[in-house]
């Protein structure tokens, strides 16, 4: 796990947060854009305060991304929660079936299945049958992709069925 202490399952709450570097680079280059921009305005060109603007939305925006309450997978021995954006999705480890490798948008990631598809739209059944997932984890926080989805399975096994 790239030097991380190891996680074991069902030993109370853990959080895992996504690298922070490459929101630290994206914040960088917000900075850069709005000194550029302010280089333009302050000599008197009109678009230098649209690209200010530009760049203090880039750069807040990467800030705002590095809190651990806009993106983070938080274990328990109910279930997980994912937070990406403003979003946080809740789910019960006997909900969910399997955690494995997948393809999201041409990169990996961990994709799983609901443990009961009878809950599916017919739509939705349908294009976890084209994609071969039914839903997926939006980041790999820190993780190797296998390391991740084997740490998913075991804190699934561990709260299903004791271990």
């Amino acid at each position: 796990m790239s030097g991380r202490a190891a996680i074991e399952p069902g030993s109370g709450t853990r959080v895992l947060t996504p690298s922070r570097r490459k929101y630290v680079l994206f914040a960088l280059f917000g900075l850069f854009i709005l000194l550029v921009g302010l280089a333009f305005a302050l000599t008197g060109d009109w678009y230098g305060w649209p690209v200010v603007a530009l760049g203090l939305v880039v750069g807040g925006s990467c800030l705002l991304m590095l809190s651990p309450r806009f993106a983070s997978l938080t274990l328990t021995t109910d279930g997980f929660t994912v937070r990406s954006g403003f979003t946080r999705r809740t789910w019960r480890w006997e909900a969910v079936g399997d955690f494995f490798p997948a393809y999201v948008n041409q990169s990996r990631a961990v994709g799983f299945d609901y443990a009961d598809q009878a809950g599916l739209s017919g739509f939705k059944s349908k294009v976890g049958e084209i994609r071969g997932y039914d839903d997926y984890l939006p980041e790999t926080y820190r993780m190797d992709v296998d390391a991740l989805a084997a740490l998913m399975n075991a804190w699934r096994r561990q709260a299903t069925v004791g271990g």
